[in-house]
């Protein structure tokens, strides 16, 4: 769960421009943010102790500030890893923006692109709103495809139709399907016929 806590800010030039910088908490972990969607890891004292030749002893690591190097994930946003007390956490680059310069930030809520570039991660760029909001901004904008489970109407999933056209070939009745499924007959015999969900291979 992300509980952004701004605790320090700065400013640096960059390309003649002054680009601001924001620390944020990020499960109990320092993230430095900045306005251009550079994400740094600050310098790090971490002591360690440890048992050598029978004798206890302690060892002091320094951890360099540096900027975390940034991917491309499966949904075609920024995301950054990083590890924290053995574990490596992923996070998307515009979260991490939105936590530290937009305000409105709520648990429940998601961050949507206002242009539609889930690229342009800059701020004013970016708005905190619900899931519901945000599947309604992508389908009024184009941005999410208007078939099969695409739809914001769609009452099953491409693995539900998949599994009720074994089911009607095994000999299961469509009213059956229909009452376990949670939708009208008429759907699965439309499924059935395929004039429905007829992209699906």
């Amino acid at each position: 769960m992300f509980h952004p806590s701004i605790v320090w800010t700065h400013t640096t030039m960059r390309d003649a421009q002054m680009a601001e910088w924001r620390e944020i908490e990020v499960r109990g972990y320092p993230i430095r943010v900045s306005e251009d969607g550079d994400i740094h890891i600050p310098e790090k004292t971490t002591t360690y102790s440890f048992v050598r030749l029978g004798r206890p002893s302690t060892k002091t690591a320094v951890f360099k500030e540096r900027m975390l190097r940034q991917s491309i994930n499966h949904l075609g946003y920024r995301e950054v890893s990083f590890s924290h007390k053995r574990k490596v956490f992923r996070h998307p680059v515009h979260r991490l923006v939105a936590m530290a310069f937009v305000p409105g930030f709520r648990s429940e809520l998601v961050v949507n692109h206002k242009d539609g570039n889930k690229l342009n991660n800059s701020p004013s760029n970016l708005e905190w709103v619900t899931k519901g909001r945000n599947s309604q901004h992508a389908w009024e904008n184009g941005l999410i495809p208007l078939i099969g489970e695409g739809q914001p109407t769609s009452k099953l999933t491409e693995k539900q139709v998949r599994y009720i056209r074994r089911l009607l070939s095994h000999g299961v009745s469509a009213n059956s399907l229909a009452i376990v499924a949670g939708v009208s007959m008429r759907l699965i015999c439309l499924i059935r016929d395929g004039k429905r969900w007829k992209h699906l291979k």
